[in-house]
């Protein structure tokens, strides 16, 4: 292959647009890929991610990451056209990033980045966070987000500055950004999207589609997680990271045969708020103009004028409660039970 016509795809995400579903079908579509003259690297690989090469690329120092750069020549075929796919490309700094940049000198950077709107990304981080550890509200999470409140463990989703980022890099005629509002709106498969749309291939032998990775979780099923993490960070006075909410995920049916589930349900409903999150709300209105000035002409997907959307913005709902809400006699000894059994559960081999 002419050393011009080779393509390096950096798929970078970002978290919460369907990353993990485009890499677990980049997986399965390897045979069809190597067909079609493109390699998805197994090198580097963890579950569906190359987030292993993005800790090279990152320098952390940790031994198990930290090999010579003849091994990643070894296990990446330079003479192909390359996929490399991790949401953890953003945390780069501008030293990773000038790594990768200097690392395939010989092949066409495109670098992919899917953009979607605050007001869904928003509620969605939310609950990754709370699935992975985190204990503050809704309402919290949202007073940091607009920058009323600070906290070091929130990240500030600042979508333009991981473009400017990137841009500054790569340069911005190599980025290639996509709106995933759009695609997801005109019923579109996502990784058919990203096969036709980015990879430029014909869908012909292509098998499998549909099945979500990280699906969104009930209002009440959240709110559980959260009190649990909240419980075991003021008695432990750690993080729980991510063990009681995959415990309490992979077993719901287990945790939710108690008498008082139904009536935990039915109190959450009754104290929770309905939190709107209004398509006009300033910061939303400042994140679509910021997007379109500096980088509308290279969306591919974009809607029409200075618009990122293709369909009218329409009012987001998060159903959410306060932080000691359930401090009420039979929804607390309900939490305190579920609380004692997913502890002893989680110290198992399995969990931990």
């Amino acid at each position: 292959m002419n050393q011009a016509e080779r393509r390096l795809i950096i798929h970078v995400g970002p978290h919460k647009t369907g990353t993990t579903y485009i890499q677990k079908r980049l997986i399965d579509a390897r045979p069809l890929l190597k067909k079609m003259g493109f390699h998805y690297p197994e090198f580097g690989i963890s579950q569906f991610g190359h987030h292993r090469i993005v800790r090279y690329f990152s320098n952390q120092g940790n031994d198990d990451i930290n090999f010579p750069l003849e091994i990643l020549r070894e296990n990446i075929p330079l003479d192909q056209n390359i996929i490399i796919s991790s949401e953890n490309f953003v945390t780069l700094n501008e030293i990773g990033l000038n790594r990768i940049a200097n690392f395939f000198p010989t092949h066409k950077l495109e670098i992919v980045f899917f953009i979607r709107d605050l007001a869904g990304l928003w509620p969605s981080y939310w609950q990754e966070n709370i699935k992975h550890g985190a204990d503050y509200t809704f309402l919290e999470y949202m007073a940091w987000m607009h920058g009323w409140m600070e906290r070091e463990d929130v990240i500030r989703l600042e979508t333009a500055k991981q473009l400017r980022e990137l841009s500054g890099i790569f340069g911005i005629n190599n980025i290639y950004a996509h709106i995933y509002d759009n695609v997801i709106d005109d019923d579109q498969d996502l990784f058919v999207y990203f096969w036709q749309n980015i990879l430029n291939l014909p869908l012909g032998g292509l098998e499998g589609g549909g099945a979500l990775i990280n699906r969104s979780v009930e209002s009440h099923t959240i709110e559980i997680i959260r009190i649990l993490n909240q419980l075991y960070k003021e008695r432990e006075e750690k993080s729980p990271g991510g063990k009681l909410g995959t415990e309490y995920l992979l077993n719901k049916a287990l945790y939710q045969d108690h008498e008082n589930f139904e009536m935990y349900v039915s109190e959450f409903e009754r104290y929770a708020n309905i939190i709107r999150i209004r398509e006009n709300e300033k910061q939303l209105m400042v994140f679509e103009d910021e997007i379109v000035s500096t980088f509308g002409g290279r969306i591919f997907n974009k809607g029409v004028g200075r618009s990122l959307f293709k369909t009218e913005r329409r009012e987001k709902t998060v159903v959410a409660a306060s932080r000691y809400w359930f401090l009420k006699p039979s929804v607390e000894d309900f939490m305190e039970s579920t609380y004692q059994k997913i502890c002893r559960t989680s110290q198992s081999p399995r969990i931990d």
